[in-house]
């Protein structure tokens, strides 16, 4: 019997005293490692299969009936019989048909050097090779046979397959851990490297050490296969292997970040043939791009479609399949449904790993896949390995499969499928950087149209534990697509959408060199969309923003109700190598402790956004390969000679993207370092900034969408912390005029000083953001404005003309058609001169601070103020005094003037609240909102505008109210910081009949800007539920009645 595997003691003589990066060191993110194990040389073996009484021999004739069977058999065991293969009980070259194990009966393989051959096993009984209480020592090899071209496709379960409805057991020696990460950097021609653990690796075996390049491909890469020599202690927990060739490429393992190390190698081994399983159309494996006349190269679309290696499949009720320590190597079946290197096929009841384990195996050169879990919950997969697959590599199949936990694992040099390079090239109307792209159904050589897109971990539910895994390559690493309600065998499942499900646990993962082929592939991508369709039968798959998933507690159709929202919460994430760190087009997520370098863009995150201890490192200190391998001189700009997915490195980097519109965005406690191109010794043409706030829309506009928090910054170009996407070179974009950016505590803008609120408004609009004198001009287009305690940013729409509105996105104020849109109108502070204020565009969206002591806006309509006027899409936080003045000519009268609930009010409930007259501004200021003054003789009306306050008791009442009628003020709020959504359905609106008026509008008059109210007179509370008229204000009631007049009162004055 061989000694188990043990830690190696001797040390390595002349060892580099380092530096070195020990314990998996991180500066922010934790990266979760499993405990440690010190293996021995003789673990204890109880409960072992081999060791039973009553075993019949393979070899003895007495067991088959008075003959063995022979090479090309088909065999099956005798009923209830327990047969035991030792190594003399076959013969290792012996090619055996189908091995059928019927139920009641066992397989079981002695602790001894066994090859067996066969063309596939049928096991409705147990196939046992040790238990987890004995894992075996020797060597023993299954490997299975078949011709792709000998098969009628798709084949039965068990043809070159090993197909399970009972027990298999199958648990090698231990080897442990079974990836680590380098301890220093390894270059070029070295023979020793030096890793981040103790591990119990033995010469001859064979290791992975992956790319620290940002592009990792089939076509070019920087992945080393090496065979191990022997392993030495070095110092602490660092260990040394002594490789038996030297290295081809540098492989990086600087404290920012190192590349990861994995044993491939196992004693147990169930593999396909040697002659039939690799690809017969390998070649051509290079392509270059054919639109461009680049020298860009990619991985050829019709090459390597062939592979036909073998496959394990574990299915049915009550069903056991348990693996350690186990190899598997050339298996899978290129696009052939179900034939993956190791799958749980809708095995029901599981009980969690007692029942459905993985833990410490390999899967590499697999055609298909990796580890498939289809339709099963509760499987444990921890500390396996996965290498050169092609296809989602870790694989939840239709978006069913909750509670299973991947944990420790890792996964290095996927490849996608089809045509995925084909946006980088523009075809089809599709662009590397933009945020669409085109759908794609299956075909015979793509069965699974989101292998376009294959990731390292594929995960259709997120309501799955993932903890301490490591993604390296792929189209992304880690893969969350949306899928609006389950595919393929649970299609007719009703009332679950998968894509809403929350992330039960994601924490310590890592992911790197991946998001290549797309501007906005990320390390971690949650997009996408996913369908299928049932006339005729078929996938459906675009990689781009399509659908937003909304994150729910509990699964239902329709959308989820607000009491059940809730967040994805992302733990711990490191990200490095890759054009983007996150993408993720949801609703609500949460991100903790993340930490990205050499990015293109650290995050792009949609929705309601907390991010909370960031490190964004623009660039570290690996130098990577020019133009990621595109044959193009280092020396020069390659324009025209390389594709944008080749050349994105080295244009620069931004640190968080702030978007245009409808978004919530929080960022507290985080570090931006080395966003400076000076010290970029890569840079061609590159720029870098720490923020960057997108401004190219004239249709989808800002409100106030941006907040920060104790940011810092570490060798960045304090004169570029921020920028526009469009320069004030372009046109003048209404995205461009609105964006402002609040920072709490002064921190982000460091010009103002720390510790007070501050904001940062764009100058594009005049002095609109020029809050006070102590505002600060900047290089940047910005302004930024110490906030007095009183001084809120809110965010209306002036409709003008509904039919000129309509056209808005249609040839009229577009998303970025560089054509500028009409001026239709002002809003200047009061107290200000007229020109000094906000421009109004013909998408007519005003956003802007409400400066206390100005008191409000006075807003204009260059053609006249509409007889029809209304204002909404409301963003009014409880604390602003949102004072709005508008001229008329004088004579005009008002025939309404109310606050009116959503179209689609219910007429049994209230709907609309008509304004008090009231005979001061200061009335109005001090109100609850349901009051005007009408200025006759200055011929200017007054009215304060407010969202219901969200009591959080409405629920409370059969009527006057409902809660998505009148949209009352909610926020997102975090770490002490709140911004505030806009209503979608109230609004105010005023009729007014004016002398002289024409069509839609009063004639134009030249009002004088109202003056500043100042504060002296403000009276005690600007709050919305201030002190006003209790008999006519409608939201100052307190709502602290008893219950029984709350009805009346409501009714009465909302």
């Amino acid at each position: 019997m061989p000694s188990a595997p043990v830690n190696p003691t001797a040390h390595l003589e002349g060892a580099s005293s380092g530096p070195f990066v020990r314990d998996h060191w991180s500066e922010v993110a934790r990266m979760l490692r499993p405990p440690t194990v010190t293996p021995v040389a003789d673990p204890p073996q109880t409960d072992c299969p081999h060791q039973r009484s009553g075993l019949k021999n393979w070899h003895d004739p007495a067991t088959w009936g008075g003959a063995v069977p022979a090479s090309g058999a088909k065999v099956t065991l005798p009923s209830n019989t327990d047969v035991l293969i030792s190594s003399c009980s076959v013969d290792p070259n012996a090619i055996f048909n189908t091995i059928t194990i019927p139920s009641g009966s066992s397989l079981i393989f002695a602790d001894a050097p066994i090859s067996l051959r066969t063309t596939g096993m049928i096991v409705t009984g147990s196939l046992l090779i040790g238990s987890p209480t004995c894992r075996l020592r020797n060597k023993v090899n299954i490997t299975l046979h078949g011709s792709r071209t000998a098969q009628t496709l798709p084949t039965n379960e068990w043809v070159k397959g090993i197909y399970v409805t009972g027990t298999i057991d199958v648990h090698g020696a231990l080897y442990t851990p079974t990836w680590t990460r380098l301890a220093k950097t390894a270059q070029i021609n070295d023979t020793i490297i030096y890793i981040q653990d103790i591990v119990n690796w033995q010469p001859g075996q064979s290791l992975v050490i992956t790319t620290t390049e940002w592009k990792d491909s089939r076509d070019w890469h920087r992945n080393e296969e090496k065979e191990i020599e022997s392993v030495y202690l070095v110092s602490g927990n660092v260990a040394a292997i002594k490789l038996t060739t030297p290295l081809v490429y540098k492989h990086y393992g600087g404290t920012e970040y190192q590349a990861e190390v994995a044993l491939l190698s196992r004693n147990i081994v169930i593999q396909g043939d040697e002659v039939n399983s690799e690809p017969a159309d390998k070649y051509p494996e290079v392509c270059y791009d054919y639109v461009g006349d680049t020298n860009s190269t990619f991985p050829c679309e019709n090459s390597y479609l062939t592979g036909f290696g073998g496959h394990v499949f574990i299915t049915g009720y009550q069903t056991v399949g348990r693996f350690e320590g186990v190899e598997l190597y050339r298996m899978g079946q290129t696009n052939q449904l179900a034939r993956y290197p190791l799958h749980f096929h809708m095995v029901q009841t599981s009980q969690g790993p007692t029942q459905t384990l993985v833990s410490d195996c390999s899967v590499h050169r697999s055609f298909f896949r990796c580890y498939a879990i289809h339709g099963t919950n509760n499987v444990t997969l921890i500390q396996n390995t996965a290498y050169d697959a092609i296809a989602h590599c870790y694989f939840l199949e239709d978006g069913v499969e909750e509670n299973n936990t991947f944990a420790y694992n890792f996964g290095a040099h996927v490849h996608p499928l089809g045509k995925y390079f084909e946006v980088s090239m523009g075809i089809g109307g599709q662009n590397f950087g933009s945020q669409g792209a085109a759908y794609y159904d299956d075909t015979p050589t793509l069965i699974h149209t989101s292998d376009l897109a294959a990731g390292v971990f594929y995960i259709t539910n997120a309501y799955n534990t993932f903890i301490g895994n490591a993604a390296s390559g792929g189209w992304t690493g880690f893969s969350f697509p949306n899928l609006p309600r389950p595919i393929k065998l649970h299609q007719n499942v009703t009332g679950f959408v998968p894509m809403n499900r929350p992330i039960k646990l994601f924490q310590g993962n890592s992911a790197h060199s991946t998001g290549y082929w797309w501007g906005s592939a990320a390390a971690i991508y949650v997009g996408g969309n996913l369908n299928e369709y049932v006339n005729p039968p078929h996938l459906r798959y675009t990689h781009g923003r399509e659908v937003s998933r909304d994150t729910c507690l509990y699964s239902v159709p329709g959308g989820c109700p607000g009491y059940w929202q809730t967040s994805l919460l992302f733990q711990d994430t490191k990200v490095f190598l890759a054009n983007r760190g996150m993408q993720d087009w949801g609703n609500r997520e949460d991100v903790i402790r993340f930490e990205g370098h050499d990015l293109g863009l650290s995050a792009n995150v949609f929705g309601s956004v907390w991010i909370d201890q960031m490190l964004l490192n623009c660039r570290s200190n690996n130098n990577i390969t020019w133009w990621n391998g595109c044959p193009a001189s280092p020396n020069k700009v390659p324009w025209g000679k390389c594709n944008s997915r080749d050349m994105a490195y080295f244009r620069g980097a931004v640190g968080f993207q702030f978007y245009d519109t409808s978004m919530r965005h929080i960022i507290t406690n985080s570090i931006f370092r080395n966003c400076n191109k000076a010290t970029f010794s890569q840079c061609v043409s590159c720029s870098f900034y720490s923020f960057e706030l997108l401004t190219h829309s004239d249709q989808f506009l800002p409100d106030q969408m941006q907040a920060t928090s104790n940011i810092s910054y570490q060798n960045c170009d304090m004169n570029n912390l921020w920028h526009f996407t469009v320069g004030q070179t372009s046109w003048d974009s209404i995205s461009g005029r609105l964006q402002n950016w609040l920072d709490n505590d002064g921190s982000a803008f460091q010009l103002v000083g720390t510790g007070s609120k501050t904001l940062l408004g764009s100058n594009r609009s005049n002095e609109w953001y020029k809050l006070n004198d102590k505002c600060v001009g900047t290089l940047d287009e910005m302004f930024i404005c110490p906030l007095n305690p009183k001084d809120v940013v809110i965010s209306i729409t002036v409709h003008y003309d509904p039919a000129q509105e309509a056209l808005i996105g249609s040839g009229y104020c577009g998303n970025g058609d560089k054509s500028n849109c009409t001026i239709v109108g002002s809003i200047t502070h009061f107290g200000r001169s007229k020109g000094s204020g906000l421009k109004l565009g013909g998408n007519p969206k005003a956003t802007g601070a409400m400066i206390y002591e100005s008191g409000g806006w006075f807003v204009e309509i260059l053609k006249g103020t509409p007889v029809n006027l209304k204002i909404s899409n409301l963003m009014i936080p409880p604390s602003a005094s949102a004072l709005i003045a508008v001229p008329y000519p004088t004579g005009t009268t008002f025939s309404t003037l109310a606050v009116v609930a959503a179209p689609w009010c219910n007429k049994y409930q209230l709907c609309q609240v008509n304004l008090t007259a009231v005979s001061s501004v200061n009335e109005v200021r001090n109100g609850g909102g349901d009051l005007y003054y009408w200025d006759a003789n200055g011929g200017i009306l007054y009215f304060r505008m407010v969202q219901p306050p969200d009591e959080g008791n409405f629920k409370k009442f059969s009527r006057p109210w409902n809660r998505t009628e009148w949209s009352p003020a909610s926020n997102f709020t975090r770490s002490g910081i709140s911004l505030f959504y806009p209503t979608y359905g109230m609004s105010y609106q005023i009729v007014a009949d004016c002398p002289g008026k024409s069509g839609l509008y009063c004639p134009y008059v030249n009002r004088p800007v109202p003056q500043a109210l100042g504060c002296g007179t403000c009276g005690p509370s600007n709050d919305m539920n201030g002190n006003g008229n209790a008999a006519t204000s409608m939201m100052g009631t307190q709502l602290v009645v008893l219950e029984c007049l709350l009805v009346l009162v409501a009714l009465v004055l909302f």
